[in-house]
């Protein structure tokens, strides 16, 4: 609160200076920077993360998994993430303060991300298999876009995207595009196995009272997605998928001692991403036309 006080006053100070320019405001105030500190946050977990699967590359694409990491993490790269991370740096800085990269607020951006890495790495098949880490790399990348997405939108709605921090957004979730094409390409193009998209079959018969719930509310929530008009199930089924992972995510936190432990290691292994996607899909994940229905002919798959 205290630090909002302060950048308005600068804001103040400013407009009466006359050295604002007019729309959006030179300043940003920290509550409003919240969502680029996360930018900042995972960049910097995606560097380091990506540094340690340089090094970790191995298996049969090793030395390409060692050129390919190497080249998302180290400065001159393309992407440049360190270019990336020292821009969005600089800008924090000048648009906010100092506040804005010191202390805890950063810290626990970039150390929420590196957890996430290593979550999503062993969802996907754990240390041991070589393409786990690419997979993490994938989804960490999507989950950044949708991160700019909406810290962008937000800005923007506020009126305090000034043409700068605009341009630099714009251009960072271009060059991030560019991670996602190497990370596809390696995983066998744009057609690359989602995480938990295993074939196998569990039961739900040994899933907890809540999460089992709770799958059940997302089962409803995508059945009505897909009844709109043009509704893609691919892109309904990640976007509920993920919203449930995300809650039991956050549900094993507090409740770990009411897991069996058969359940977590279907959980650390993935096998409860293939029931999630399983459940809700009906068991037709990835066979259905975009209009929700099976083999229906009406040339709506995507």
């Amino acid at each position: 609160m205290r630090g909002d006080v302060l950048a308005l006053a600068a804001v103040s100070a400013l407009a009466a200076a006359g050295v604002m320019r007019r729309g959006a405001r030179a300043v940003l105030i920290p509550s409003e920077a919240k969502g680029l500190q996360e930018v900042l946050g995972i960049l910097r977990a995606m560097e380091q993360s990506y540094h340690a699967t340089h090094w970790l590359a191995s298996g049969k694409s090793a030395y390409g998994d060692h050129l390919l990491f190497e080249r998302l993490y180290a400065a001159g790269g393309d992407p440049d993430i360190v270019k990336q991370i020292d821009g969005l740096g600089e800008r924090l800085v000048a648009y906010v303060g100092p506040m804005a990269v010191e202390g805890e607020a950063l810290s626990d951006c970039t150390e929420r991300a590196t957890k996430r890495f290593n979550l999503l790495v062993k969802r996907s098949g754990g240390s041991s298999s070589p393409d786990a880490r690419v997979h993490a790399a994938l989804e960490m990348e999507k989950e950044l876009q949708e991160v700019l997405s909406s810290t962008y939108a937000s800005l923007k709605a506020s009126d305090v995207l000034s043409l700068g921090l605009d341009d630099f957004l714009m251009a960072l979730a271009d060059e991030r595009d560019t991670a996602i094409y190497l990370l596809q390409q390696r995983l066998g193009g744009s057609q690359a196995k989602p995480l938990g998209s295993s074939n196998a079959k569990g039961t739900l018969k040994d899933w907890p009272r809540w999460p089992l719930t709770r799958l059940k509310e997302e089962r409803k929530r995508f059945e009505a997605r897909m009844a709109e008009p043009w509704a893609v199930q691919d892109v309904a089924l990640d976007a509920c998928a993920e919203k449930v992972l995300f809650d039991l995510e956050r549900w094993l936190l507090e409740s770990a001692s009411e897991v069996s432990s058969a359940w977590m290691r279907k959980w650390e292994s993935g096998q409860i991403d293939a029931e999630v996607r399983d459940f809700l899909s009906g068991g037709t994940s990835g066979s259905r036309c975009g209009c929700g229905s099976r083999d229906c002919g009406c040339g709506r798959r995507r």
